[in-house]
């Protein structure tokens, strides 16, 4: 009998769906690297000392270098397309690519400042930040992006300048030694916002009135972070994590912060997902400094280090707590069906089904919704119509209820449609008394399956009814039937077939 069922099994043993939080890349350079910027999950730049710049163009899988024509330590990147971008450096180096780093042309500071940091809002408005051994710092303005960069002035208690933030045109904050300023006309006037302590290292600004910053003070020890809500009018306290060397949210309630395994701290990402308030430390997979770290989206970030190190996370840094026990394709003419088991569910939302036809990209082709939160085992099912002949390839992507997601392992089959009409032979026979008839046909229609005696007499209808193209199969029983030679029939449009079978009691 001609096999028309194609099964394709794999099977995960009761294992998590994702077994990390942080990944390791390679970056290709044992270098310390101080800056990250992505334009979005697949392209980004990196930054660090000795000159060194490294992109990617597939989320960090391969990271190349770029030549930045200089030996300086650089300490800040920012692109404000997947062209256009700034890198700052020590000696007062600016340079500016327009086509996304194949070239990188040094601008003229009219400094010789160490610069660590830049931010632009569009195509020519950026500031940049610096200092020199935190007795003299500088901000620097353009508004034709970077041809021309004008000194702007500023009154602190100490001019060390370490980060900028932009929020719009007018609105940005600068983070220094010893306090935070403000500007709310594009930097013409900066002034200081009650932030005080012995350092300020970084902070965050998603608009004008929520922020987030990090620093330590007089007789404390590891450090906090303080958050707003109001542009610094009042400032609150962030329980959980040390000081942070760079802080980014994605959002009001989800940012992460990273820094140093030192003092007794326990990692050295932390991420929270209620505005500050709380930081939970995540996984440690690094023990060196981490010195910048930046997001995406909620799920897709990058944090980069000491040592070359580049850290990716595709889930927030956190695990998505599903136990996949199994995960099943089976294909059969024009239905592809999806069969997953789970152990646990913790927070569950539902999953995408996500379908990759040869070497396409995967896209969505259906959802299922989850448990939400449950210990006990759950069978799921999903059904997939298919037209073209081909390898194809399945996956489950699971999202719980706070947006976070993680992929499943792959399935693979190899699918064809049924081209012909068929007849099979019945299984067993001889019979007794029961047998399977199968058959196969090509489209939709009405068939009608027949038994008929020695004679050719038709004895029994044992199907006429329309049925879906692909196969099909039904149980005959011949148990009020002498034993004898007996044949079988099918009608399908204009495909008449009949067989022989034997039945022996």
């Amino acid at each position: 009998m001609k096999k028309v069922l194609q099964i394709l099994l794999f099977f995960l043993f009761v294992t998590q769906i994702c077994f990390a939080q942080w990944y390791e890349q390679t970056s290709g350079t044992k270098v310390s690297l101080t800056s990250v910027h992505f334009e979005n999950a697949n392209n980004g730049w990196t930054v660090g000392e000795n000159g060194t710049i490294i992109h990617t163009t597939n989320g960090g899988q391969e990271w190349r270098t770029q030549t930045s024509g200089t030996s300086k330590h650089l300490n800040g990147v920012w692109f404000s397309d997947l062209n256009t971008g700034w890198i700052v450096g020590d000696s007062g180096k600016i340079f500016k690519t327009s086509n996304g780093g194949q070239e990188w042309i040094e601008q003229t500071s009219g400094t010789r400042i160490d610069l660590n940091s830049v931010c632009f809002v569009d195509l020519k408005r950026g500031w940049v930040v610096g200092s020199v051994d935190y007795d003299s710092g500088i901000i620097l303005g353009t508004t034709n992006g970077g041809i021309n960069w004008i000194s702007q002035s500023y009154d602190t208690l100490q001019p060390s300048l370490n980060s900028v933030c932009f929020v719009d045109s007018i609105t940005g904050w600068v983070f220094g030694l010893h306090a935070l300023l403000r500007t709310t006309d594009g930097g013409h006037n900066w002034f200081g916002v009650g932030v005080y302590g012995d350092g300020l290292f970084t902070g965050h600004f998603l608009d004008q009135y929520t922020g987030w910053v990090s620093i330590y003070g007089a007789g404390v020890v590891h450090g906090f972070i303080l958050y707003t809500t109001n542009g610094g009018i009042d400032w609150s306290f962030g329980e959980g994590p040390p000081t942070a060397s760079s802080i980014y949210f994605v959002d009001a309630n989800n940012g992460w912060a990273v820094g140093h395994q030192s003092m007794g701290n326990e990692s050295n990402t932390y991420n929270s997902i209620d505005g500050g308030r709380n930081w939970i430390a995540q996984t440690q997979i690094t023990l060196g400094t981490l010195n910048s770290v930046y997001f995406t989206d909620i799920n897709n970030g990058w944090a980069v280090g000491e040592g070359g190190a580049i850290l990716h996370t595709t889930n927030g840094g956190n695990p998505v707590p599903v136990e996949l026990t199994s995960f099943t394709a089976t294909a059969n003419g024009k239905e592809v069906t999806l069969n997953w088991s789970t152990a646990t569910e913790l927070n569950n939302q539902g999953f995408e089904v996500q379908r990759k036809f040869c070497s396409n990209e995967f896209v969505t082709v259906g959802s299922v919704k989850g448990h939400g939160t449950t210990t006990s085992p759950n069978n799921y099912t999903y059904v997939d119509k298919l037209t073209d002949a081909g390898k194809y390839f399945y996956r489950l992507k699971q999202i719980d209820f706070g947006g976070r997601y993680e992929y499943s392992q792959t399935v693979e089959i190899n699918w064809s449609p049924f081209t012909s009409y068929e007849l099979n032979q019945n299984f067993p026979n001889p019979l007794n008394p029961s047998t399977t008839i199968g058959f196969v046909i090509m489209e939709k229609g009405n068939v009608r399956l027949s038994v008929l005696n020695i004679l050719g007499e038709e004895i029994k209808v044992l199907l006429n009814e329309e049925k879906e193209a692909g196969y099909h199969s039904i149980d005959f029983n011949g148990i009020d039937l002498p034993s004898s030679v007996y044949f079988y029939r099918i009608q399908a449009g204009n495909f008449i077939d009949t067989k022989k079978m034997i039945l022996l009691k």
